[in-house]
């Protein structure tokens, strides 16, 4: 039997997202399936871990920073990773230190390391007796809020001058909450109460939407690509949010409607769900890799009234105006309101694609 260690796949992304710059949900998503012999509950594991320490990643390298002698960007990129999940496990998660410290130790080891595991044990061990006198920043500044909450200190900052400190405080908050998957049931192949029985069956939580009866709020799932509800195209994942979008445009059966800046496709595909696969909606993105994605999504949903272009939104298309009932523009953005869902935008973000 394949034995499978879910810290080291935990560490193995953490490099790729940190060290290698990998986006948090592709590493993730693709060592799940390379190590796909792991159980159920240890893909949980893995990526309760990942997306915890990046959730908490200011405040764990502040940890580490005090109890180690040896600067952060001097310590190899594995070992690093391998500190920064044992340190969440201790201080985050149900897991005794020890046995965060002797993984750790095992981890250093075993990718030959050994020389140094020496360092990984000292400092994971000083660091468990000592977490709970951890020295922070004084409390009502904007430094505070930047380690308690790992948020950039440049972001505080902002938001403190717009949203007063208190506001900020409860914005970093939510921030750092887990968030649950949401999905948008196909309506053109089952409805919510069946398909939220499907899921249940397989030992997912089910939860209904707070405000559109073909959203679900799923826990206790790790991959939904490996469904075979996914698969079949029962689904696609979309928030609350989003949906609302869609049901403001308002599109109607039959109606031609322009998609702008469509990948990758969670709107275009809502449209066409709502519109029961009738009419024409021509979904455009300005790279030809996510305008194939669209194409490979409608097709999995069985829709076929979406026809995709390799287009850019800022460039003037004189044939498109007047030639269609509606347009939906989900132009960039800077992308913080996504801080909670993807966690690794936080330390991809320095405020320059605000101005841009």
């Amino acid at each position: 039997m394949i034995q499978i260690n879910p810290r080291e796949v935990a560490a193995e992304a953490m490099v790729q997202i940190l060290a290698e710059g990998a986006y948090n949900n592709t590493a993730l998503r693709r060592l799940l399936r390379q190590n796909g012999a792991m159980s159920q509950q240890d893909r949980a594991f893995v990526t309760e871990i990942v997306n915890g320490t990046l959730r908490n990643i200011y405040y764990v390298d502040y940890v580490i920073d005090q109890f180690s002698n040896t600067k952060l960007n001097k310590i190899k990129p594995w070992l690093l990773a391998v500190m920064r999940t044992a340190v969440y496990q201790m201080l985050f998660m149900d897991v005794p230190d020890n046995a965060a410290c002797n993984e750790a130790v095992k981890l250093a080891t075993a990718r030959g390391y050994k020389s140094l595991s020496g360092f990984v044990n000292g400092v994971l061990r000083a660091i468990g007796r000592g977490k709970t006198e951890i020295k922070l920043p004084q409390k009502g500044t904007a430094e505070y809020l930047s380690v308690v909450y790992s948020h950039s200190l440049w972001l505080v900052k902002m938001w403190v001058a717009y949203y007063g400190y208190e506001k900020t405080e409860a914005l970093c908050q939510a921030d750092n909450e887990a968030p649950d998957v949401t999905i948008r049931v196909n309506t053109l192949k089952t409805d919510a109460e069946t398909l939220a029985k499907q899921l249940e069956e397989k030992g997912i939580t089910v939860r209904q939407g707070s405000l559109w009866k073909d959203a679900l709020h799923l826990s206790r799932t790790a991959d939904l690509g490996r469904l075979a509800e996914f698969q079949e195209g029962l689904f696609h994942v979309q928030d609350e949010s989003s949906q609302t979008a869609v049901a403001v445009l308002d599109p109607q059966k039959g109606e031609k409607i322009l998609d702008l800046c469509a990948a990758p496709g969670g709107k275009t595909f809502t449209m066409a769900e709502r519109m029961e696969n009738s009419g024409e909606i021509h979904a455009g993105d300005i790279y030809e890799h996510k305008a194939e994605l669209i194409a490979d999504g409608a097709h999995r949903l069985g829709i076929s009234i979406v026809k995709t272009s390799v287009r850019d939104a800022s460039v003037e298309d004189t044939s498109a105006i007047g030639a269609y009932d509606r347009v939906l523009a989900d132009v960039p953005c800077s992308g913080l309101g996504l801080l909670r869902k993807k966690p690794d935008i936080r330390l991809k973000k320095d405020g320059s694609e605000i101005d841009a």
